[in-house]
Protein backbone atom coordinates (compact mmCIF):
# COMPACT_ATOMS: atom_id res chain seq x y z
CA UNK A 1 0.00 0.00 0.00
CA UNK A 2 1.34 3.68 -0.62
CA UNK A 3 1.35 5.55 2.65
CA UNK A 4 0.60 8.62 1.26
CA UNK A 5 -2.65 7.86 0.13
CA UNK A 6 -5.58 8.81 2.08
CA UNK A 7 -7.24 5.03 4.14
CA UNK A 8 -10.25 4.85 2.33
CA UNK A 9 -9.72 1.12 1.65
CA UNK A 10 -8.98 0.30 5.40
CA UNK A 11 -12.40 0.89 6.84
CA UNK A 12 -11.50 -1.25 10.38
CA UNK A 13 -9.31 1.65 11.63
CA UNK A 14 -12.25 3.86 12.11
CA UNK A 15 -13.13 0.87 14.80
CA UNK A 16 -9.79 1.68 16.63
CA UNK A 17 -10.09 3.25 20.30
CA UNK A 18 -7.38 3.88 22.90
CA UNK A 19 -7.34 3.11 26.24
CA UNK A 20 -7.80 6.70 28.01
CA UNK A 21 -4.87 6.27 30.86
CA UNK A 22 -2.11 4.55 28.63
CA UNK A 23 1.48 5.07 27.54
CA UNK A 24 3.51 1.89 25.90
CA UNK A 25 6.12 0.01 23.64
CA UNK A 26 5.95 -2.44 21.02
CA UNK A 27 5.68 -6.04 18.73
CA UNK A 28 7.22 -9.30 18.13
CA UNK A 29 4.34 -10.51 16.13
CA UNK A 30 3.80 -7.26 13.72
CA UNK A 31 0.46 -6.36 12.09
CA UNK A 32 1.28 -3.37 9.64
CA UNK A 33 -0.67 -0.67 10.29
CA UNK A 34 0.21 2.52 8.66
CA UNK A 35 -2.18 5.01 6.82
CA UNK A 36 -3.09 8.45 6.13
CA UNK A 37 -7.01 9.62 6.78
CA UNK A 38 -8.73 12.78 5.39
CA UNK A 39 -10.11 14.98 8.61
CA UNK A 40 -13.42 16.94 8.77
CA UNK A 41 -15.38 18.19 11.30
CA UNK A 42 -17.74 15.25 11.29
CA UNK A 43 -15.21 12.54 11.23
CA UNK A 44 -12.85 11.60 14.31
CA UNK A 45 -9.30 11.62 14.16
CA UNK A 46 -7.94 8.13 13.04
CA UNK A 47 -5.78 6.38 16.10
CA UNK A 48 -3.30 6.01 13.76
CA UNK A 49 -2.33 9.73 13.59
CA UNK A 50 -0.49 11.98 15.83
CA UNK A 51 -0.11 15.61 16.87
CA UNK A 52 3.17 16.93 16.11
CA UNK A 53 4.15 20.71 15.71
CA UNK A 54 4.88 22.51 12.62
CA UNK A 55 8.11 21.37 11.29
CA UNK A 56 10.60 23.83 9.34
CA UNK A 57 10.40 24.37 5.52
CA UNK A 58 12.83 21.78 5.12
CA UNK A 59 10.60 19.24 6.61
CA UNK A 60 12.90 18.31 9.52
CA UNK A 61 13.52 19.94 13.34
CA UNK A 62 17.44 20.76 13.81
CA UNK A 63 19.43 19.62 15.96
CA UNK A 64 20.15 21.84 19.22
CA UNK A 65 22.59 24.25 19.09
CA UNK A 66 25.46 23.25 21.11
CA UNK A 67 25.33 19.69 21.96
CA UNK A 68 28.31 18.03 21.31
CA UNK A 69 27.95 15.16 23.67
CA UNK A 70 28.11 11.65 21.17
CA UNK A 71 27.53 9.42 23.36
CA UNK A 72 24.12 10.78 23.66
CA UNK A 73 23.61 13.09 20.68
CA UNK A 74 20.03 13.32 19.53
CA UNK A 75 19.13 12.36 16.16
CA UNK A 76 19.85 14.49 13.31
CA UNK A 77 16.49 15.52 12.34
CA UNK A 78 15.80 15.87 15.87
CA UNK A 79 12.72 13.60 15.22
CA UNK A 80 14.07 10.35 16.51
CA UNK A 81 11.13 7.74 14.90
CA UNK A 82 10.19 8.84 11.85
CA UNK A 83 12.21 11.06 9.21
CA UNK A 84 9.06 13.08 8.37
CA UNK A 85 9.11 15.21 5.10
CA UNK A 86 6.50 17.98 4.48
CA UNK A 87 4.30 16.09 2.16
CA UNK A 88 3.33 13.23 5.38
CA UNK A 89 1.53 16.60 7.19
CA UNK A 90 -2.02 17.08 6.66
CA UNK A 91 -4.51 19.69 7.81
CA UNK A 92 -3.82 22.38 10.45
CA UNK A 93 -6.00 21.72 13.84
CA UNK A 94 -8.47 24.15 13.94
CA UNK A 95 -7.98 26.13 17.05
CA UNK A 96 -4.49 24.93 17.90
CA UNK A 97 -1.68 27.15 18.90
CA UNK A 98 1.39 27.73 17.46
CA UNK A 99 0.58 25.90 14.38
CA UNK A 100 -0.55 22.19 14.83
CA UNK A 101 -0.64 20.12 11.99
CA UNK A 102 -1.82 16.15 11.55
CA UNK A 103 1.09 13.59 10.63
CA UNK A 104 0.87 10.25 9.57
CA UNK A 105 3.20 8.18 11.25
CA UNK A 106 3.65 4.13 10.75
CA UNK A 107 2.82 1.76 13.68
CA UNK A 108 2.37 -1.95 14.47
CA UNK A 109 -0.03 -3.73 16.47
CA UNK A 110 -0.13 -6.94 18.38
CA UNK A 111 -3.38 -8.69 19.05
CA UNK A 112 -3.76 -10.87 22.14
CA UNK A 113 -3.50 -14.51 21.44
CA UNK A 114 -4.70 -17.47 23.18
CA UNK A 115 -1.25 -18.88 23.02
CA UNK A 116 0.33 -16.18 24.73
CA UNK A 117 -2.35 -14.64 26.88
CA UNK A 118 0.02 -11.89 28.53
CA UNK A 119 2.04 -10.95 25.57
CA UNK A 120 -0.14 -7.87 25.32
CA UNK A 121 0.18 -7.30 29.08
CA UNK A 122 4.02 -8.11 29.24
CA UNK A 123 4.72 -5.00 26.17
CA UNK A 124 2.08 -2.67 27.44
CA UNK A 125 3.53 -2.36 30.67
CA UNK A 126 7.09 -3.05 29.93
CA UNK A 127 7.24 -0.18 27.48
CA UNK A 128 5.45 2.18 29.99
CA UNK A 129 7.82 1.44 32.45
CA UNK A 130 10.61 2.03 30.45
CA UNK A 131 9.35 5.32 29.01
CA UNK A 132 8.89 6.43 32.84
CA UNK A 133 12.82 5.46 33.21
CA UNK A 134 13.52 7.56 30.01
CA UNK A 135 14.72 4.48 28.58
CA UNK A 136 14.59 4.65 24.57
CA UNK A 137 11.19 2.59 24.01
CA UNK A 138 8.94 3.69 21.20
CA UNK A 139 5.93 5.02 22.54
CA UNK A 140 2.45 3.21 22.64
CA UNK A 141 -0.83 2.26 23.80
CA UNK A 142 -3.43 -0.23 24.62
CA UNK A 143 -5.94 -0.06 21.45
CA UNK A 144 -9.48 -1.82 20.94
CA UNK A 145 -8.32 -4.15 17.36
CA UNK A 146 -12.03 -5.22 16.59
CA UNK A 147 -13.87 -6.29 19.65
CA UNK A 148 -10.51 -7.43 21.71
CA UNK A 149 -7.40 -4.94 23.38
CA UNK A 150 -4.45 -5.52 21.82
CA UNK A 151 -1.21 -3.26 21.91
CA UNK A 152 0.22 -0.71 19.24
CA UNK A 153 3.25 1.26 19.05
CA UNK A 154 4.46 4.04 16.77
CA UNK A 155 7.29 2.33 14.54
CA UNK A 156 11.00 3.39 14.25
CA UNK A 157 12.93 3.68 11.30
CA UNK A 158 14.00 6.22 8.85
CA UNK A 159 10.41 6.94 5.94
CA UNK A 160 8.22 4.13 7.71
CA UNK A 161 11.03 1.22 6.57
CA UNK A 162 11.63 -1.05 9.13
CA UNK A 163 15.01 -1.03 10.56
CA UNK A 164 18.06 -3.95 10.24
CA UNK A 165 19.18 -5.97 13.26
CA UNK A 166 21.34 -4.14 15.70
CA UNK A 167 24.85 -3.55 15.28
CA UNK A 168 25.73 -4.38 18.59
CA UNK A 169 28.78 -3.77 18.94
CA UNK A 170 29.03 -0.17 17.25
CA UNK A 171 25.67 0.28 19.98
CA UNK A 172 28.15 -0.63 22.64
CA UNK A 173 30.80 1.95 21.95
CA UNK A 174 28.67 4.76 20.16
CA UNK A 175 25.70 5.02 22.82
CA UNK A 176 26.62 3.67 26.11
CA UNK A 177 24.45 5.56 28.06
CA UNK A 178 21.42 4.49 25.82
CA UNK A 179 22.41 0.60 25.68
CA UNK A 180 23.13 0.75 29.33
CA UNK A 181 19.57 2.08 30.22
CA UNK A 182 18.10 -0.70 28.40
CA UNK A 183 20.09 -3.46 30.15
CA UNK A 184 18.61 -1.80 33.48
CA UNK A 185 14.94 -1.85 32.04
CA UNK A 186 15.74 -5.96 31.18
CA UNK A 187 16.50 -6.77 34.55
CA UNK A 188 14.20 -4.63 36.38
CA UNK A 189 11.41 -6.34 34.20
CA UNK A 190 13.31 -9.90 33.58
CA UNK A 191 13.60 -9.73 30.23
CA UNK A 192 15.81 -12.70 28.94
CA UNK A 193 14.63 -12.13 25.08
CA UNK A 194 16.94 -9.17 24.44
CA UNK A 195 18.79 -9.35 20.92
CA UNK A 196 19.59 -7.72 17.96
CA UNK A 197 16.71 -8.29 16.06
CA UNK A 198 14.20 -6.31 18.59
CA UNK A 199 16.94 -3.09 19.42
CA UNK A 200 17.28 -0.89 16.41
CA UNK A 201 20.77 1.69 16.28
CA UNK A 202 20.54 4.18 13.22
CA UNK A 203 22.58 6.92 13.35
CA UNK A 204 20.54 9.32 12.08
CA UNK A 205 17.64 8.38 14.40
CA UNK A 206 19.24 6.71 17.53
CA UNK A 207 18.02 4.19 19.69
CA UNK A 208 14.91 2.11 20.27
CA UNK A 209 14.31 -0.93 22.35
CA UNK A 210 11.41 -2.97 21.29
CA UNK A 211 9.20 -6.46 21.78
CA UNK A 212 8.99 -7.02 25.29
CA UNK A 213 5.85 -10.00 25.14
CA UNK A 214 8.21 -12.12 26.81
CA UNK A 215 9.40 -9.82 29.94
CA UNK A 216 7.47 -9.86 33.52
CA UNK A 217 5.22 -12.84 33.16
CA UNK A 218 6.72 -14.52 29.98
CA UNK A 219 4.89 -16.82 28.19
CA UNK A 220 3.02 -18.45 30.62
CA UNK A 221 -0.34 -20.44 30.37
CA UNK A 222 -3.71 -18.62 31.30
CA UNK A 223 -3.79 -18.45 35.37
CA UNK A 224 -0.52 -19.18 35.78
CA UNK A 225 0.51 -15.71 35.79
CA UNK A 226 1.51 -15.19 39.86
CA UNK A 227 3.18 -18.56 39.95
CA UNK A 228 5.71 -17.54 36.42
CA UNK A 229 6.28 -14.18 38.61
CA UNK A 230 7.16 -16.31 41.94
CA UNK A 231 9.72 -17.96 39.97
CA UNK A 232 11.90 -15.15 38.22
CA UNK A 233 11.12 -12.95 41.21
CA UNK A 234 14.78 -13.66 42.48
CA UNK A 235 16.72 -14.42 39.32
CA UNK A 236 18.97 -11.96 37.35
CA UNK A 237 19.26 -11.87 34.01
CA UNK A 238 22.07 -13.41 32.80
CA UNK A 239 24.63 -12.93 29.83
CA UNK A 240 22.92 -9.67 28.46
CA UNK A 241 23.83 -9.83 25.04
CA UNK A 242 25.15 -5.94 25.15
CA UNK A 243 27.57 -7.15 28.09
CA UNK A 244 30.76 -8.02 25.81
CA UNK A 245 30.30 -4.53 24.02
CA UNK A 246 29.60 -2.30 26.57
CA UNK A 247 33.01 -0.30 27.67
CA UNK A 248 32.36 1.52 30.87
CA UNK A 249 30.23 0.69 33.70
CA UNK A 250 29.64 4.68 34.40
CA UNK A 251 25.95 5.09 33.67
CA UNK A 252 24.43 2.16 35.37
CA UNK A 253 24.69 4.17 39.07
CA UNK A 254 22.22 7.09 37.48
CA UNK A 255 19.97 4.59 35.64
CA UNK A 256 19.37 2.54 38.40
CA UNK A 257 18.03 5.72 40.65
CA UNK A 258 16.23 6.72 37.84
CA UNK A 259 14.59 3.66 37.96
CA UNK A 260 14.49 3.44 41.69
CA UNK A 261 12.63 6.99 41.29
CA UNK A 262 9.67 6.18 39.58
CA UNK A 263 6.66 6.07 42.35
CA UNK A 264 4.39 2.97 43.15
CA UNK A 265 1.53 5.32 41.65
CA UNK A 266 2.88 4.74 38.49
CA UNK A 267 3.97 0.84 38.94
CA UNK A 268 -0.06 0.84 39.63
CA UNK A 269 -1.26 2.69 36.73
CA UNK A 270 0.23 0.63 33.98
CA UNK A 271 -0.40 -2.51 35.70
CA UNK A 272 -4.13 -1.94 36.73
CA UNK A 273 -4.87 -0.26 33.30
CA UNK A 274 -4.82 -3.70 32.04
CA UNK A 275 -7.30 -4.61 34.90
CA UNK A 276 -9.87 -1.92 33.43
CA UNK A 277 -9.15 -3.70 29.99
CA UNK A 278 -10.51 -6.62 30.97
CA UNK A 279 -6.60 -8.00 30.03
CA UNK A 280 -4.91 -9.00 33.54
CA UNK A 281 -6.94 -10.22 36.74
CA UNK A 282 -6.76 -8.70 39.98
CA UNK A 283 -4.50 -11.02 41.52
CA UNK A 284 -2.03 -10.83 38.57
CA UNK A 285 -1.67 -7.69 38.79
CA UNK A 286 -1.01 -6.99 42.58
CA UNK A 287 1.39 -9.97 42.04
CA UNK A 288 2.88 -7.93 39.55
CA UNK A 289 3.06 -4.51 40.48
CA UNK A 290 4.92 -6.00 44.02
CA UNK A 291 7.05 -8.47 41.49
CA UNK A 292 7.98 -4.78 39.66
CA UNK A 293 9.06 -3.43 43.67
CA UNK A 294 10.74 -5.94 44.75
CA UNK A 295 12.80 -5.81 41.46
CA UNK A 296 12.77 -2.23 41.29
CA UNK A 297 14.72 -2.59 44.99
CA UNK A 298 17.48 -5.05 44.11
CA UNK A 299 18.68 -3.33 40.87
CA UNK A 300 22.06 -2.67 41.80
CA UNK A 301 22.30 -6.35 43.34
CA UNK A 302 21.29 -7.92 40.12
CA UNK A 303 23.77 -5.34 37.98
CA UNK A 304 26.78 -6.37 40.38
CA UNK A 305 26.35 -9.65 40.36
CA UNK A 306 26.60 -9.53 36.71
CA UNK A 307 29.93 -8.06 36.38
CA UNK A 308 31.54 -10.55 35.30
CA UNK A 309 29.95 -10.43 32.34
CA UNK A 310 30.54 -7.08 30.90
CA UNK A 311 33.78 -8.20 29.38
CA UNK A 312 34.63 -4.72 27.92
CA UNK A 313 34.38 -2.96 31.00
CA UNK A 314 38.43 -2.76 31.98
CA UNK A 315 37.56 -1.56 35.63
CA UNK A 316 34.23 -2.22 37.77
CA UNK A 317 33.59 0.99 39.35
CA UNK A 318 30.09 0.52 40.25
CA UNK A 319 29.75 0.83 44.49
CA UNK A 320 27.06 -0.05 46.64
CA UNK A 321 23.58 0.60 45.12
CA UNK A 322 21.36 -1.08 47.51
CA UNK A 323 19.35 -5.06 47.84
CA UNK A 324 17.70 -7.24 49.71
Amino acid sequence: MDVTQPCNDWPALGQLSVATKSCCSRPGTRSRLASTHRYTDNQQLCPLWAVVPRLGRDGTSPTPEGYVNKRARPPTTGLGYQALQVDHLGALVEGSSGGVLLARLAAYARPASPEAPYCVVNDYVATAVGMAMGVPVPPGSLIKLGSEWGFISIGFGEHGTRPPPAELDLLGAERPWEATGVIVLDQWISNSDRHDGNVAYLSTLGVAAFDHDQALFGACPPGEGAGSLSQSRETRVKNHPFGPYLKTDEHFESWIARAKSIAREELDRAVWTCVDTGLLARPDATALVDFLQYRQRNLGKFISESNSEFSGVSAWTLGDVGGE
